[in-house]
């Protein structure tokens, strides 16, 4: 990972680029797991969720540079996926 690119989810802005990781910690209270790294590596972006950053923003993190309409795209999928879930949990309790 040469650089990384984080975004916000919401407005779709670039919050921060940096080659560090260190810096995601002290800027933005942003600790990567090691399956986060290794989707960052092979080149997927990364979703933050609001509640494990200091921005309290649901953030994109990539190793390239994201478009708005990537990003929104991936905040959609996000947004389904979590709504399918909770369906899937109320007809499994029926």
């Amino acid at each position: 990972m040469d650089k990384l690119f984080i975004y916000d989810a919401l407005d779709y802005s670039l919050v921060l680029e940096t080659t560090k990781r260190t810096i995601l910690k002290r800027e933005l209270g942003v600790i990567l797991n090691s399956n986060k790294i290794k989707l960052l590596k092979e080149g997927h972006p990364v979703m933050i969720l609001s509640g494990s950053n200091t921005t309290k923003r649901p953030l994109f993190i990539g190793s390239s540079e994201l478009s708005e309409e990537i990003i929104e795209g991936m905040f959609v999928k996000y947004q389904l996926d979590k709504f399918y879930l909770k369906e899937e949990d109320k007809v499994e309790e029926v």
